[in-house]
């Protein structure tokens, strides 16, 4: 593949990405959601505040970062750029939130509602 992606997780909990310089920036958003994919890292903008313009994503330790414009324009002009830690699942989460909990609904492979939310609030909040 002539556009690989080299992502790595730092000592702080950020995320390194590099890649070699793509055509345009459709092409970066496209290849680096491949390749985060490819990680169990996926988005999850059904949990993002209203007016936040990033997209938010989760990895597999329930950890949540954005991707911003400026993430996605360094990778074009320079080829790297680092996803900042901005905390965990539990410091998203809006219980009372239906969007919230129909992502956690699908995130944990839940099919009934009460069920959902109780066993969320055990492991997101005790």
């Amino acid at each position: 593949m002539k556009n690989r992606i080299e992502i790595g997780y730092k000592e702080n909990g950020n995320i390194s990405i590099s890649l070699p310089k793509p055509e345009d920036v459709m092409d970066v958003f496209n290849l680096l959601l491949d390749a985060l994919g490819d990680i169990d890292i996926t988005i999850c903008n059904e949990i993002n505040s209203i007016g936040n313009p990033n997209d938010m994503l989760i990895d597999s330790d329930r950890s949540i970062y954005f991707l911003t414009l400026e993430n996605t324009n360094d990778l074009k002009n320079i080829g790297k750029t680092e996803l900042v830690k901005r905390g965990t699942l539990k410091n998203f989460i809006n219980l009372s939130n239906e969007k919230h909990i129909e992502f956690l609904k699908w995130y944990y492979n839940y099919d009934n509602y009460e069920e959902a939310v109780n066993a969320m609030r055990t492991e997101l909040f005790n």
